[in-house]
């Protein structure tokens, strides 16, 4: 009981702290307005594309769930501030919601009103007012140890090892939105298979895999049990700098793993069963490996062994290349903002099941 009452009362210190914060003013700023039922992590994503690049951000609370999720991370961010209040004189650079845009119709002052949709996948049409929301890095990566201003360091690492593996994948990456909604092989079921099929050297312990970095070159595929061994989130771009590939097979509740964005961005080629997913598609042998089946999985293994040279620095300059135009925060936010349009539509992935469903075109029950 004490424990509930501490967590509630801490969260009430920081739905105090963070309203009307003392942010920069003289900022560019934005309004963000999201009534959805949505994970906080969502909200994580855009508050980072926005500070990233040099927004004051504004936070529309409420008495709910969200908004005292949202008032735990705040101190992750300098320019993030709650806001009771809809706004009304105050000039914002841009508005960011899910609601109706002919609600705020000369209510405010807005130069460019961001209108969100949850129904990101393979089956939306892009264009000059249509967006997609670019998939980011764990967001610790952004907030907590800043890796993502190090990119340059981690590209020019030498590489130590052929193919790497070193994330979770228990059974609960074998679900209903995985297999059936989205209709491909999990995590579960690939790793699996590498393990029944010696397709890989397993790696048990941190003074095994920290004796094979200081090593010579591994034309191995080296999985890390996670069981015995976790690569602690501060060291990890570090680590997957040293692969020249990385399989990424799909999360827990979305069909794309933010891996595959952290290996282009250290320029390691992810190693992925859908590619389709992406905005625009990846293509194999161009910026990624692909497999769709367990018997692909182990050729285009066996293809990763086996290629050298000149070949994989090609792959490696076309990764680096991809993230750097498609995948740059600041550069995709400035696509958004630079759009003639006043009005424009920005799609985002939800791991809500009923908006996954709507958004592959399923009928609702």
């Amino acid at each position: 009981m004490r424990t509930v009452l501490n967590k509630v009362f801490r969260r009430i210190v920081d739905l105090v702290r963070y309203s009307n914060r003392d942010i920069q003013q003289d900022k560019k700023n934005v309004f963000i307005d999201i009534d959805a039922k949505i994970l906080v992590r969502r909200i994580k994503e855009l508050f980072i594309i926005f500070e990233l690049s040099g927004y004051a951000v504004f936070f529309r609370a409420r008495f709910n769930r969200l908004t005292i999720s949202v008032a735990g991370i705040l101190a992750s961010y300098r320019n993030v501030s709650l806001t009771w209040r809809e706004p009304t004189r105050h000039k914002y650079s841009i508005l960011c919601t899910n609601k109706n845009l002919k609600s705020w119709h000369n209510r405010v002052n807005i130069q460019k009103n961001i209108h969100l949709t949850f129904d990101y996948s393979p089956k939306l049409k892009l264009d000059s007012t249509n967006f997609a929301l670019p998939f980011l890095m764990h967001t610790q990566i952004y907030t907590q140890y800043h890796d993502d201003k190090k990119l340059s360091f981690y590209r020019k690492l030498t590489k130590i090892i052929k193919i790497l593996f070193a994330g979770n994948w228990s059974k609960v990456y074998h679900n209903a939105t995985i297999c059936n909604i989205c209709s491909m092989l999990s995590r579960y079921e690939i790793i699996k298979y590498i393990i029944s099929e010696n397709l890989a050297k397993i790696v048990h312990s941190e003074e095994e895999f920290d004796l094979l970095l200081s090593g010579e070159y591994s034309n191995l595929f080296v999985l890390i049990d996670t069981s015995s061994m976790r690569i602690n989130q501060q060291r990890w771009l570090e680590v997957i700098s040293y692969a020249e590939f990385l399989l990424s097979p799909p999360g827990v509740t979305m069909p794309l793993s933010a891996n595959a964005i952290e290996a282009m961005a250290v320029g390691t080629i992810p190693i992925i069963n859908y590619s389709q997913w992406f905005l625009p598609p990846f293509k194999h042998n161009v910026n990624c490996l692909t497999f769709n089946s367990l018997v692909g999985l182990k050729e285009t293994i066996k293809q990763a062994l086996e290629m050298g040279g000149q070949r994989i620095t090609n792959l490696r300059n076309k990764v680096i290349e991809h993230y750097d135009d498609k995948l740059n925060l600041n550069k995709s936010l400035q696509r958004i903002v630079s759009c003639p349009d006043k009005h424009v539509h920005l799609h985002m992935w939800s791991e809500n099941p009923d908006y996954i469903r709507k958004a592959m075109g399923y009928q609702q029950d």
